[in-house]
């Protein structure tokens, strides 16, 4: 970043736009600035894990301090979280400040498009996730393709993002389920979510029906909340247009337990 557009130059006015931020990024620097805690700014929030109160907070750091996620698809997130704060802001900022947004928001667009880091956190999230994803419950996944280029991109950058994910259910282990059913595809899934507990859901009768049942309900409440796919999209029922935090929202409803979230940038 050039000196002429140094972020640290304009951090006074970016906190004033922050303060003055609609969005739940706003609302998130505010509570910060109040010294809550992630636990504490979820509940607030009505956000499903302290994961999305992370990502928030790696948005503010970049705005604020020019700081770029070193994982791929997190400098994605953040670099369309930094354009969508600069253009509501555009109007209260100055013209060097929105020049410094500019830049940060190019640098994280640079890092999404590095494909040896990329490869490189694809293998630490498979092997993050290999056991906690070894057994029965209802799965998530998507490919990286979707992750990086979202089909309905968020206004803001941050969680709204909705791309396609599958959903589906494994009675015995979820990584076989899945790798079996992705073997010939051009890249390796990326596993989202696997969603547990099934057990305590004792109206849905058997263990084999609660599994079933549970994923009925998941895929009926997505379609009844407008994330279902085209119908000229191809691929089979349990492939939906939708976001992470629906999905964590909805299991939370059901009262499954998240026992695997797809967190590339880790909890910092």
């Amino acid at each position: 970043m050039s000196e002429d557009h140094n972020i640290a130059d304009h951090k006074e006015e970016i906190d004033a736009a922050l303060e003055k931020d609609g969005t739940r990024l706003g609302d998130v620097f505010r509570l910060e600035r109040e010294g809550r805690s992630s636990e504490e700014i979820a509940r607030e929030l009505g956000i499903t894990t302290n994961g999305f109160v992370y990502n928030y907070r790696r948005h503010i750091d970049a705005i604020r301090e020019g700081k770029i996620p070193t994982a791929t698809t997190t400098a994605s997130q953040t670099g369309s979280a930094v354009r969508g704060f600069l253009n509501r802001s555009k109007d209260t900022l100055s013209v060097d400040a929105q020049d410094a947004l500019k830049e940060i928001a190019t640098r994280c667009e640079e890092m999404a498009r590095d494909d040896a880091l990329a490869d490189k956190e694809e293998d630490e999230n498979k092997e993050r996730g290999e056991e906690l994803i070894k057994q029965p419950g209802i799965y998530v996944y998507s490919f990286p393709h979707y992750l990086k280029h979202p089909h309905i991109p968020s206004e803001d950058g941050v969680t709204d993002a909705r791309m396609m994910m599958k959903v589906g259910k494994s009675g015995v282990d979820a990584r076989t389920r899945i790798f079996g059913q992705t073997a010939a595809m051009p890249e390796a899934p990326v596993i989202l979510y696997l969603f547990t507990g099934v057990e305590r859901i004792e109206s849905m009768g058997s263990d084999t029906d609660r599994l079933g049942g549970v994923e009925k309900q998941i895929h009926d409440h997505l379609k009844a909340i407008g994330h279902r796919r085209r119908r000229d999209a191809g691929g089979g029922n349990e492939w939906f247009l939708t976001n992470m935090e629906t999905l964590a929202s909805t299991a939370k409803l059901l009262g499954l337990d998240i026992t695997y979230e797809y967190n590339p940038g880790g909890e910092t």
